[in-house]
């Protein structure tokens, strides 16, 4: 089934953190190093990089995947990963097998983008498990789907890594393709373990793991946390060959 690709509008990404929410995933990022791993953030359907580029900066001692399937895209998010050396761009789409999808745009605008799996498509399509495997030493900490109503492929088999991942990201797109289940893709996998649920514009931020505490926590600005680490940007600059 073709899935369209609107124009996205990143600026409402920013997640709506409260300090409980905050607070765990430094601890992620910090246990996790402290474990002598890379923690590994997927950006899939990365688009130009503006999201890749906010993980960059708020977990600046992570690795992040940023995966994008459509050509033009895909050139300014590799110029904007240039700035930006811990952000590994990857000409791809995300799927629950290894296979090869066509990108089209029938109306020639952006927002007309069509994904459809074809043998023959020229754009080869990968699977979250072969991008946390790429380097032994990552860790998975947060993926985000935002692949304009492909995670219908993406999640209807081989979901086994969500089950411990700390923070899923995503956004459903039912008012696009009415009737594909892209919400029920989602929370049929989501909903077989506890997790919070905060909400973002059009984006689901789910989190697993957290600890009970009190209520009322406090929304945190995340803006000032931009430093680099020497370490993540070594490694990232290592695997800017892979495929």
């Amino acid at each position: 089934m073709p899935t369209f690709c609107p124009a996205p509008d990143l600026r409402a990404f920013r997640p709506p953190f409260t300090k409980d929410h905050d607070e765990f995933l430094d601890r992620c990022e910090s246990d996790l190093i402290a474990s002598g791993k890379f923690p590994l953030i997927i950006d899939c359907g990365a688009n130009v990089g503006l999201s890749s580029v906010w993980f960059a900066n708020r977990f600046p001692r992570s690795v992040v995947v940023a995966v994008e399937p459509e050509m033009s895209n895909y050139k300014v998010l590799s110029l904007t990963a240039k700035n930006y050396p811990n952000i590994i761009p990857v000409h791809a789409a995300v799927s629950n097998r290894a296979s090869r999808v066509s990108m089209r745009n029938q109306g020639d605008t952006p927002w007309s983008w069509q994904t459809l799996e074809e043998d023959a498509g020229d754009t080869q399509a990968i699977t979250i498990p072969h991008i946390m495997a790429m380097e032994s030493a990552f860790a998975p900490m947060v993926v985000k789907v935002d692949i304009e109503g492909f995670e219908t492929s993406l999640f209807r088999s081989g979901t086994e890594w969500v089950d411990d991942l700390p923070l899923l990201v995503f956004e459903m797109h039912d008012w696009m393709s009415p009737g594909s289940g892209s919400g029920h893709s989602f929370f049929s996998v989501l909903s077989k373990l506890k997790r919070d649920y905060l909400i973002k514009g059009e984006n689901i931020f789910s989190y697993r793991g957290i600890k009970p505490s009190s209520p009322g926590s406090a929304q945190q600005d995340m803006s000032s946390k931009t430093c680099m680490n020497p370490s993540g940007q070594l490694l990232a600059a290592s695997l800017q060959t892979r495929p």
